[in-house]
């Protein structure tokens, strides 16, 4: 009895001791549901659609504000906490043709630099287009509400953008990433398949899209997606691939 009672008091002296047990970390929840709808919100025609392409008296071709090239995803450490070191991607997009406007998207968890030949031939393809929705006031300022849509057939993936106008109205080369906490009346799950998730948020229509971007807006932002610059070469950017219907990743 003696033993006994001489381990438990050593055993709660060093949970005591513990700063661990003693203040345990709210749990991380950085809202990185995958969002998808069943046929692509967005369009040929549609206003801010890019990229897109023109025809002139003179000239015609593709145009776009978003910037092409290898982009970087800085998570917010504010969201991810001690996990942000491991949350940062990077994310390329490569330009179509001429005659028929896309992205050529493509994510990975590492630089683009240092992948062989091989590691970027495996990375997903998705061909994208972004697309602004909206605008919202916040806190007193004015912010663009943007949709990076990923994916044709079979439906698209949805990474919601925000940005501020305020640095002009030139070549895009910034955005904020908005977090993706999915409301009860859109999830949907199917049945356990070992490791991988099955549940995600679908929103099928335009306007449940924006009134769900312009909630997440007022939340803090997943991280910030900055421009690095063009991509080397586009000669091995892969034209034909897989396509997911979906971003490759929860960002």
């Amino acid at each position: 009895m003696i033993a006994r009672r001489a381990l438990t008091g050593l055993a709660l002296g060093l949970l005591a001791a513990s700063p661990v047990s003693a203040r345990a970390p709210a749990p991380i929840d950085p809202g990185t549901d995958l969002v998808h709808s069943d046929v692509p919100l967005w369009g040929t025609g549609d206003p801010d659609f890019y990229p897109q392409n023109f025809t002139g008296k003179d000239s015609w071709g593709r145009s776009s504000r978003i910037a092409i090239g290898d982009w970087r995803f800085a998570p917010n450490s504010a969201v991810f906490g001690d996990g942000t070191e491991f949350a940062a991607e990077w994310w390329r997009l490569a330009n179509y043709g001429v005659f028929h406007c896309a992205f050529v998207e493509q994510r990975s968890d590492q630089p683009f630099a240092d992948l062989s030949s091989d590691e970027r031939a495996a990375l997903a393809v998705d061909y994208s287009w972004i697309v602004r929705i909206g605008t919202l006031s916040h806190k007193g300022r004015k912010w663009e509400l943007w949709d990076l849509q990923s994916g044709a057939r079979t439906g698209s993936a949805h990474t919601l953008l925000l940005r501020d106008p305020a640095i002009g109205s030139g070549l895009i080369k910034r955005f904020e990433v908005l977090q993706r906490h999915c409301p009860a009346r859109f999830q949907r799950q199917g049945v356990p398949i070992d490791i991988w998730k099955t549940r995600y948020c679908a929103i099928n229509t335009r306007e449940d899209l924006i009134a769900f971007a312009r909630a997440m807006a007022r939340k803090p932002v997943l991280g910030t997606l900055a421009w690095l610059g063009p991509a080397p070469s586009q000669d091995d950017t892969p034209e034909e691939g897989p396509s997911h219907g979906g971003a490759p990743s929860p960002r």
